[in-house]
């Protein structure tokens, strides 16, 4: 019963995280889609990127919440992969649409 209760837990928190970050792919892919028709044609492939493994990352969840308890070991593993790579995804792809501001222009700004 008690880990029914913590696989429930799980499930729950999980939901609301991907509920979460699936507004800041969103926003993330809105403001990336600005620079991408511009010309930028490597936003636009890290934007595809991000959106595939975030895709990758909810069918693995649900996967997961579908799994018979002998196997739950493993979807979890499963997903837990998912999850890392499409964190790591999403600083790739954040890098491409919000690239840190440069030493010079921090010394415009600290100087103004």
């Amino acid at each position: 019963m008690a880990e029914d209760k913590n696989r429930k837990q799980y499930y729950e928190e999980i939901g609301a995280r991907l509920s979460d970050w699936s507004q800041r792919v969103e926003d993330l892919v809105s403001r990336g889609n600005r620079l991408a028709s511009r010309g930028g044609t490597a936003v636009r492939q890290q934007l595809e990127s991000l959106l595939h493994k975030h895709e990758t990352v909810r069918t693995k969840y649900e996967s997961l919440k579908a799994t018979a308890e002998s196997k739950w070991d493993v979807a979890r593993s499963e997903f837990e992969e998912a999850w890392t790579s499409f964190k790591a995804g999403w600083e790739t792809a954040r890098a491409q649409v919000e690239p840190e501001p440069s030493e010079d222009a921090e010394a415009e700004t600290s100087s103004s």
